[in-house]
């Protein structure tokens, strides 16, 4: 760290053993000083114009456009960082100082098939499943509970969640009138429209005050499906990317 008490007594320094009246500018370390009124010497900082050419900064959709774009360098390097659940990115040069910028592009993780935050309704929630079309993994037994559901909806007095399954209770104790697995699997694009994977989703069920039933699903990260999209980016971009470009993993 400087210290500036130092810079400054060192600069008063210069200014005292110039013969004569006191300059009006000095030069320490390389860096220039001007005399102010009241007799400080006060830095200079000089204003530079950057006037290199960048590439407009923009989103993507997928991998194989950036690694397109970082291919357009001719010589330049650069850097890929490959989010784990979160923004990607690609910078070029790797190196600058701080007067100079960096051409970038990034791109959004892939979260088409992925389910709302928020809690769904019955039509919310079966729109959804019908979105992961034919790679629900038991999409015909899912969707035979997903009727006896649509049935329960407005007469449930009571949701219990027993390890894998939802059960739907009536107004009587005994009284199952609907039932749905827990977990769904599905094969479906994941973190890049170009790369398929199954996921698992895990799914729970609540009641409102007129007993329509809502229902959440996420993501089971357990499932390794993260580690293995971040295996294939990487895989891909060390093959693709120009030899003087690194790619990094990042959370």
């Amino acid at each position: 760290m400087i210290n500036l008490q130092a810079l400054y007594e060192s600069v008063v320094k210069v200014a005292q053993e110039a013969a004569g009246p006191k300059p009006d500018q000095v030069e320490v370390n390389g860096r220039h000083f001007i005399r102010q009124p009241n007799g400080r010497y006060d830095p200079v900082d000089h204003h530079r114009v950057d006037e290199d050419e960048y590439t407009a900064t923009t989103r993507v959709v997928d991998l194989s456009s950036m690694l397109r774009w970082a291919n357009a360098f001719e010589v330049l390097n650069g850097e890929l960082h490959v989010s784990r659940s979160g923004s990607s990115a690609a910078l070029s040069p790797r190196f600058v100082d701080a007067w100079h910028h960096r051409n970038s592009i990034s791109k959004p993780f892939f979260n088409a098939y992925l389910p709302p935050t928020d809690p769904m309704g019955y039509l919310k929630f079966r729109a959804w499943v019908d979105l992961l079309g034919d790679g629900l993994q038991e999409r015909e037994g899912i969707e035979a509970e997903l009727g006896s559901l649509s049935a329960a909806s407005g007469r449930a007095s009571k949701i219990r969640m027993t390890g894998g399954v939802i059960q739907v209770r009536g107004e009587h104790k005994e009284e199952i009138i609907g039932g749905l697995r827990r977990r769904f699997v599905a094969t479906i694009p994941f973190g890049d429209p170009d790369f398929t994977t199954d996921v698992t989703f895990l799914v729970s069920c609540q009641t409102d005050t007129s007993a329509r039933l809502y229902f959440t699903a996420q993501h089971l990260e357990l499932d390794s499906a993260l580690d293995r999209y971040l295996a294939w980016a990487k895989e891909r971009a060390e093959a693709e990317l120009p030899d003087n470009w690194l790619c990094l993993l990042i959370p």
